[in-house]
Formats: structure tokens, sequence, C-alpha cells
């Protein structure tokens, strides 16, 4: 009996800007980027006036993020003005 192929998994540490909210959620990405808790690593430029910049997240400041939210903190809007 022939084996079936299986697809190895390939370990990704950068995510898009869209991976990114998938992963934590849209409004848990924009309170963590506005406290200061997960910053963009990368900024490819748009290729057109239409097309917009690609922003890009690296997949350890995300694990970062979720253990923090899984411990009971959240990045509140105190940590934002502290920022500011």
């Amino acid at each position: 009996m022939a084996r079936k192929a299986t697809k190895k998994a390939v370990s990704k540490n950068i995510f898009s800007q869209t991976e990114t909210a998938e992963r934590l959620g849209h409004q848990v990405l924009r309170d963590a980027v506005a406290a200061g808790w997960i910053k963009p690593r990368a900024l490819k430029p748009g290729r057109t006036k239409r097309k917009a910049a690609k922003v890009i997240f690296a997949g350890s400041d995300i694990d970062r993020v979720e253990r923090r939210i899984l411990e009971g903190e959240y990045p509140s809007s105190a940590e934002v003005s502290d920022k500011t």
C-alpha cells in the first residue's frame, strides 16, 4: 500500500498585517500597536498610488502579545496615554 505524502509544516516567522489581525483580532491588534506592545518590523512601499504599503510583523512579537493576553493583561488606554 502506498503511503500518502504529507506536507511538512513550514515555520513562518513573518506575518502581514492581515495575517496578524486574523491571528489576534483587528481590535486587539489596533490596541496592542497603540499601547506599544507590538511594532511593525518592516514597511514595504506600495507599488502604485492605489496599492497600499504592506506592513510586516514578526511572529515572535505576535506570540508575546498572545502570551500577555493569556496571562490576563490587555493593552489598556492608560498605556496608550503614557506613550504620548
